[in-house]
């Protein structure tokens, strides 16, 4: 907790790790999704 509320003092690097948590989590889902798509 004590690195997320220092990353939170810095702006940009905070919306940077959010971007890029939020773009990993979203490819995630559609290759999930791609994956479950692809079995009868």
């Amino acid at each position: 907790m004590g690195l997320l509320a220092q990353s939170a003092l810095i702006p940009g690097f905070a919306s940077l790790l959010l971007l890029l948590t939020t773009s990993l989590t979203d490819e995630l889902c559609l290759e999930i999704m791609s994956e479950t798509v692809r079995r009868p």
